[in-house]
């Protein structure tokens, strides 16, 4: 145990260095749910909008966490910050774990820390569940691959274990059901015996508790995301059944448009790692989830949201961090190949890893403003507490403008996205009465409903906002009245 938490240390520590600097980024969904949670501490309910119950929030775990470590801090950004560092954290440990109990060395699950800690994207979702999914995710592989050794009944403390874990994992992500679809059916094709009945109890309860508070709070059995979402791509906008695939741009934001020698190796050796250990449970069945995720996102058009590809980025720094043990495959040829190439190997981690570093400091250290942000202390400052609010982005622009905030989209707005689904770009507004409208210049496509206003006289506020944005002052007639007259 002790070697284990050295070999994880250097990278912790990483973490923790590069993590404390990274206090200016944030994330626009992240955002949202900090609007949800600074609305329940000041007692008007868990919701984005007050009075208004729709739970636009993807993880019904993480929002638990992040209410109860907002009770500690007193302070919703902090404590969303700190939940980021603290699951970041065990997500290394866990995948760390993981490579042990598939037989990895030491020198493997150090490499894993520190391939997680360097890597600029896992601090572009810092505020999201991806920690917390991806530290569940591991957990879970874990315990199966423990109760595979159990080939003739399982322990039940082990059972336990894992029925809970994965409980939580679905709690996360509902998408973590494809997880238990995986080992489930790696579970009844090797014939081995049904589990516990006792086991059930806790996946029944916690779907049942779920649900039933959920109900309580909302009105409904299930949060609005995934259908905001489906309705998003159902749009078009975004691209077609291929708009997830879209994640492969996220190479440039390390390597630019150029084919990276380090990015080509370490791609080359995540390959090979999987090839030679697809046999083994854990990377099968994690191997087998990605697989259904991506079928899964493609095929309903899910648009392109960078946190969604973290357990595709783990997935493949854990094959990384693998890498060498490829080594041990020159065996038969003798002890010196085996160094040799276990030493080039370890090579290429370190210069990936240092390359991985030098791109994340700069970027925590990049003094990141969100135009939301400027426009959201805008609106604070120059409208009235009853204004109503509507835009196509309402992370950052709901926690500082402080108003009822009208989502274009649909995510925290009920209707919307059933209008963008079917391509009604104005129809949102015979339900909503905005004040004020955020726009892009040039509009997006979902904005066209501003043409509607300026043709009427709203006025174009762009002194003090940021260059690409406007805001059309709208409240001195109604919706009704502009679609009366149009």
């Amino acid at each position: 145990m002790i070697r284990f938490f050295l070999a994880v240390a250097p990278g912790i520590l990483l973490a923790l260095f590069l993590s404390l600097d990274h206090t200016r980024y944030q994330l626009d969904d992240a955002l949202i749910y900090a609007r949800y949670i600074r609305n329940a501490l000041e007692s008007q309910g868990l919701v984005y909008n007050p009075n208004e119950y729709w739970n636009a929030l993807s993880s019904p775990l993480y929002g638990v966490l992040l209410l109860g470590s907002a009770h500690i801090f007193a302070d919703v950004l902090t404590a969303q910050h700190a939940l980021s560092i603290l699951l970041l954290c065990t997500s290394i440990i866990s995948g760390a774990a993981l490579l042990r109990i598939i037989g990895a060395s030491y020198t493997c699950a150090g490499a894993f820390s520190l391939l997680i800690a360097s890597s600029q994207y896992f601090y572009t979702i810092f505020g999201m569940e991806s920690f917390l999914f991806a530290t569940l995710l591991f957990t879970s592989l874990s315990l199966y691959q423990l109760i595979s050794r159990h080939p003739d009944s399982v322990p039940l403390y082990l059972g336990l274990a894992l029925a809970l874990s994965l409980t939580l994992l679905v709690l996360t992500r509902g998408e973590g059901i494809f997880v238990v679809f995986i080992l489930a059916g790696y579970h009844f094709l090797s014939k081995r015996p049904l589990p516990n009945p006792a086991l059930w109890i806790i996946p029944i309860g916690g779907a049942t508790l779920f649900v039933t508070i959920h109900y309580r709070l909302y009105g409904d059995l299930l949060p609005e995301t995934f259908s905001a979402k489906m309705a998003q791509g159902s749009s078009g906008f975004w691209g077609g059944h291929l708009a997830f695939l879209k994640g492969v741009k996220m190479y440039t934001w390390y390597f630019g448009k150029a084919i990276s020698i380090p990015f080509t190796l370490s791609l080359f050796l995540i390959l090979t790692t999987l090839f030679y250990y697809r046999k083994a449970i854990a990377i099968a069945s994690c191997a087998g989830y990605l697989c259904l995720l991506v079928v899964f996102y493609t095929s309903l058009k899910i648009p392109f949201y960078h946190w969604y590809y973290a357990p595709i980025l783990y997935f493949g720094y854990f094959l990384l961090a693998l890498s060498p043990q490829l080594a041990s495959l020159l065996n038969k040829i003798s002890p010196r190949a085996v160094k040799i190439s276990k030493t080039l190997v370890l090579c290429v981690l370190c210069a990936f890893t240092y390359f991985q570093y030098t791109t994340t400091r700069g970027f925590v250290n990049s003094k990141y403003h969100s135009p939301y942000k400027t426009i959201g202390q805008w609106i604070e400052k120059n409208t009235s507490k009853e204004s109503k609010v509507a835009s196509v982005e309402v992370g950052a622009l709901g926690w500082y403008a402080k108003r009822y905030i009208i989502d274009i989209l649909g995510l925290t707005s009920p209707l919307n996205a059933h209008f963008l689904a079917q391509k009604k770009l104005r129809k949102w507004t015979e339900h909503y009465d905005p004040d004020y409208m955020v726009i892009h210049e040039p509009l997006w496509p979902q904005e066209m409903a501003a043409n509607m206003y300026l043709k009427r006289g709203a006025r174009k506020i762009t002194r003090g906002i940021p260059e690409g944005f406007a805001i059309l002052e709208i409240k001195r007639f109604s919706t009704k009245q502009v679609l009366e007259e149009d």
